[in-house]
């Protein structure tokens, strides 16, 4: 348990620039919402979807409100999994799941609204921004100024409000998609520990430990309080829920001999000629020499047409491998020896977090309060496992089959032999190099705190405020000296000692190679070391590098991040104006802010090296924008309950608006128009039209271009063909490039390289907002009383949307053009004769304004909570004694939108495919009764298309499933299900136990096992505690 109480010392950086912006010259108003005293016994919950305060269902927009409550008693982890609850809501970044998180996002938890983009959410704690941890290069998600809400503390937490409709206009710059605002307790006496224990999928287990301590103190003018998080989250590995049989990994492979296009559900498929032990064809150094009339067939050159190669149990042994089944796929096989991809895969990346938070208000006077906010969180964290060097032709240069001597003395004799028999002096070796892999290790570091007074003046009220936040990411990783690798592998017997050696210690007529291209200025000595330094490297099996290879061998890369951001704002607030309906309440505000990003990464000093020259090697980048924003909004009283107008009791009218500075890229202005009609006491109708921004940010604008690689989905390959805006244009273009209609490209399983970069060029992305509804709340009888019912529609028209193109989309954009061959995106790509493309010099890409989304959907949101002893009296039934609280609440969240386009060329509406659904849905039932709290949450997800782009009536063979059956174009939804039990021993003490996947759902058929999520860990126990005093 001492781990559980680590602490660390916080040391902020020095102030260096700050400056409070000038007071406003006009004053403006903070509104109050007139209460009617009759209904003091219901609770309120104030939101900030504007910051001028109004209950939820007085908004104008849908705002989903998730209480601190709820998340301590569901045993939620971080504050970003709280969100991701809601159906409309998700993590672009995760910690957990069948996916990987890039190398300088480790660990962290972003969220996302309606599938916009992470970088379209903006994250708020107390309705003020928070500082970013996503790098620019390399991140958490996609470019942006995204919040680790790993930063959050969760026992502070008061409530998490989810604007749904933009927000620019109210909070600035990225409240595209919507607004998470965090709100935190601001007056805390007391102390309070939480301990939670996961055991995850019987595999390993999550644990965390919090505390938070507060109290009043100069005779109640001031309150502190003191938080502290400790979590430490386990490691599992794909391969570990596969033999623990909870993965259901499943893809569709084309078929031999079928119609050009067809292609069958696979269970056990595997990369066709590699493996961890390494597999050998005779000759030179090239995958399948000879290129079969079926794909997928390995063609090896050996006389008896069989696999050989190494072990991958560690042993080393030589001998024949198993022969997958043909697919008519050039990388894939149907079960034999080969990569199963899941043998590196993470589930769950290994994490360490501390957080410390500190809160401090004080009245300095009557009339003034000070306010400080302190966070700081250090987390160490691990990438669970990722793809590691590969030699093999498919993949490209420099990553190419081998070409190895017969001679290499590390071969076994029955090796030896083999390759005598077969007359074959030198082999091609392919291999998947697992020993040779280090994970990322990142220590991320982010430190922040906000100072602000707040008073009154007259009838005004005020706040001018300042914050600083840091957060600094420190990865290392050892990567493979690609030289040395050179050398270490092609080893003999050193004639002075009679040990196996590198050649190139011994041989004074050795070649090396040409690697001056990797050298810099001023380099030490030479890359490969002085003579005598090379290691040699046993090749043949997994794990059978030696210490010292492996230390010849691996050189230490790191990544530095440091982003930072300064704020300073002042508003002030209050009445004014009177009409004969109301109060005029308005703000008038000025921000100032500074977000600054440095990147840089590298190999340390001696070490540099990489696979090749400008691939992955030194990056340095670095940038800031400034951004000026003034802004106000006001809400205007049109009619009153006393002005007696039928079917308007209340009729009110919001205005936002802000002017937007930015540095790079220029001004822009923002504004919202916003009414609530209240018709009958029980029903309102709501409406609000916006105009929202996001700017560029540091990553899009400063980022270097350097080399990559990319998979990509051919748009000429014959699965293809069919598909795109208007398929008949493709086909057309496809053949006018000289491409046959059953061309199967290479590059959708087989990696191709080329370069990306940033833009300076870039400006504001735009989007307009719409949404309106209703909310009925009915008190005709005591029966419905609180019976709550919201339905509103929201539509999204973003336009000019920053996006880095891919491989895919430029090749779509060109064939899919009517102006083939004569556009830009056809210049963007290469092709070699025989219509593959190019292993290395692929593509050229970069950031650039010129996507669009269009996105309509729905929320229905309903909520009921009663006394069921009265609920059931209320229908005849009289029980006599105490059933408790009951209540339920639904969020039915359907889209009925969702077309994206990167290009203008590539517009698609994936909605209705079952990656993409129409309806989610999540159910919460809960019942209370004297100790006892218990809970029931059920999340839906729609059923779908299994492809929808596939037309099932005119091509009902395209998809079979695993019997070689045809298959339907819909999967069924489906639900799951946890629960819980909160149990209160004592007013102090109060036990946890939560059901995750309370049913134990999996897939139950092919068609779930192509659409499902491959990882299911099955259905998992938590337990914990929580003490109050």
């Amino acid at each position: 348990m001492g781990k559980f109480f680590k602490f660390r010392e916080i040391a902020m950086n020095k102030i260096n620039r700050f400056s409070l912006v000038a007071f406003a010259a006009a004053i403006f108003a903070l509104p109050v919402f007139s209460q009617d005293e009759s209904s003091e016994e219901v609770e309120e919950i104030i939101v900030t979807g504007s910051k001028l305060s109004k209950t939820n269902f007085d908004s104008d927009v849908p705002i989903l409100t998730i209480t601190g409550e709820d998340v301590t008693n569901r045993m939620i982890a971080t504050a970003g999994d709280a969100v991701a609850q809601l159906p409309n809501a998700g993590l672009a970044n995760s910690v957990q799941g069948d996916a990987y998180q890039s190398s300088s996002g480790v660990g962290q938890n972003i969220v996302s609204l309606f599938g916009l983009g992470s970088q379209r959410t903006l994250t708020l704690v107390n309705g003020r921004r928070f500082v970013s941890s996503n790098s620019p290069q390399n991140g958490a998600g996609a470019d942006g100024l995204q919040v680790d809400t790993n930063n959050i503390p969760i026992l502070l937490l008061e409530r998490v409000e989810v604007n749904n409709v933009g927000g620019a206009s109210v909070y600035g710059a990225d409240a595209v998609a919507g607004v998470v605002n965090y709100v935190l307790k601001d007056d805390f006496e007391g102390f309070k520990m939480q301990y939670d224990y996961n055991n995850v999928a019987d595999i390993s287990e999550n644990k965390s430990v919090k505390m938070l301590f507060g109290a009043n103190f100069d005779d109640g003018r001031g309150n502190f309080a003191l938080n502290i998080d400790y979590t430490e989250t386990g490691h599992i590995t794909l391969k570990e829920l596969k033999d623990n049989g909870q993965l259901f990994r499943a893809g569709f492979y084309d078929t031999v001999g079928g119609p050009s296009g067809q292609r069958k559900l696979l269970t056990d498929f595997a990369v066709n000629g590699l493996d961890q032990g390494g597999i050998i064809t005779k000759g030179g150094g090239f995958f399948l020499p000879f290129y079969c009339d079926n794909y997928g067939i390995y063609c090896t050159g050996w006389s008896d047409g069989e696999v050989y190669g190494f072990a991958v149990d560690g042993s080393g042994a030589f001998g024949q491998k198993a022969k997958g089944a043909a697919t008519g796929n050039v990388v894939w096989s149907d079960g034999g020896a080969g990569v199963r991809l899941l043998d590196t895969d993470p589930y769950l990346n290994p994490i360490e977090r501390t957080n410390i938070n500190l809160f401090v208000n004080y009245d300095i006077t009557d009339d003034i309060t000070a306010n400080f906010e302190m966070y700081t969180n250090e987390m160490s964290a691990q990438e669970g496992a990722t793809q590691p060097f590969i030699s093999n032709s498919l993949f490209g240069n420099p990553q190419l089959s081998l070409v190895m001597s017969a001679d290499n003395p590390f071969l076994p004799a029955n090796a030896q032999a083999f390759l005598a028999a077969e007359n074959s002096p030198t082999f091609g070796f392919s291999r998947w190099w697992v020993d040779l892999y280090s994970p990322v290790k990142n220590n991320n570091d982010t430190d922040m705190f906000r100072f602000s007074l707040e008073g009154s003046l007259g009838d005004f009220d005020w706040e001018a405020g300042i914050s600083r936040g840091q957060s600094t990411i420190n990865g290392n990783q050892l990567q493979l000296n690609r030289a040395r690798f050179d050398l270490a592998i092609d080893a003999g017997i050193n004639p002075a000692t009679g040990e196996i050696d590198c050649k190139w210690n011994y041989d004074p007529d050795y070649t090396a190679g040409d690697y001056s291209q990797l050298e810099v200025a001023g380099w030490p000595g030479s890359i490969f070391g002085a003579k005598g330094d090379c290691a040699p490297l046993n090749p043949f099996g997994n794990n059978q590098a030696s210490p010292e290879a492996l230390d010849y061998l691996m050189a230490q890369y790191f990544d530095r991040v440091k982003m930072s951001q300064e704020i300073a704002y002042f508003e002030i607030n209050g009445v004014i104006a009177q009409l004969p309906a109301g109060d005029v309440q308005a703000l008038f505000g000025v921000e100032s802010r500074t977000e600054k990003a440095e990147y840089n990464s590298g190999f340390a000093a001696g070490t540099r090296i990489s696979y090749e020259a400008g691939y992955g090697g030194d990056g340095t980048q670095g940038g800031q924008f400034d951004s000026d924003d003034v802004y106000l909004e006001a809400l205007v009283p049109l009619v009153s309950e006393d002005m007696d107008i039928p079917f308007v009791q209340n009729l009110d009218l919001s205005l936002s608006y802000r002017e937007i500075d930015h540095s790079l890229a220029g001004s822009d202005s923002t504004e919202g128009y916003g009414i609530t009609w209240n018709i009958i006491d029980d029903l309102t109708f709501r409406a609000k039209s916006q105009s929202t921004v996001r700017a560029p940010n540091v990553g899009e604008l400063f980022k270097p271009v350097l080399q990559g690689s990319s998979f990509t989905s051919d748009p000429c390959d014959a699965n293809n063909l069919i598909s795109g805006p208007n398929p008949a244009v493709r086909q057309a273009n496809c053949a006018a490039e000289g491409l046959p209609a059953n061309f199967s490209s290479q590059a959708g399983n087989a990696s191709v390289r080329g370069t990306s970069g940033g833009n300076l060029n870039l400006f504001n992305e735009e989007a307009d907002t719409t949404s309106y509804g209703f909310v009925y709340s009915p008190s005709f009888n005591e029966m419905v009383d609180g019976l709550q019912i919201a339905v509103d529609f929201i539509e999204f028209d973003i336009q000019n949307a920053i996006t880095t193109f891919t491989l895919t989309q430029v090749m779509e954009a060109c064939y899919d053009s009517t102006s083939y061959p004569n556009n830009q995106f056809c210049d963007a790509f290469n092709r070699l004769p025989n219509g593959q493309l190019p292993k290395t010099g692929a593509y050229s890409v970069g950031v650039v304004n010129a996507a669009y989304y269009l996105f309509d959907t729905y929320i229905y949101e309903v909520s009921y909570d009663k006394n069921l002893t009265d609920f059931l009296g209320y229908i005849g039934i009289d029980v006599g004694y105490d059933l408790g609280e009951f209540g339920i609440s639904h969020i039915w969240y359907r889209k009925d939108k969702d077309i994206f386009s990167a290009t203008g060329f590539d517009e698609d509406d994936e909605l209705g495919g079952f990656g993409n659904p129409r309806n989610r849905a999540t159910t919460r039932f809960n019942w209370e009764l004297g100790k006892v709290y218990s809970y029931l949450d059920l999340f839906y997800r729609g059923g779908g298309m299994l492809d929808d782009d596939w037309d099932s009536e005119a091509q009902p063979w395209r998809y079979l499933d695993r019997a070689g059956n045809e298959m339907k174009n819909h999967v069924d939804g489906y639900y799951t299900a946890s629960a819980g039990l909160i149990y209160s021993y004592n007013d102090n003490v109060k036990l946890n136990l939560r059901i995750t996947n309370l049913f134990d759902r999996g897939p139950e058929d092919d068609y779930e096992l192509a659409a499902y999520p491959s990882a299911w860990p099955g259905q998992t126990i938590s337990g914990g505690f929580q003490i109050n005093f």
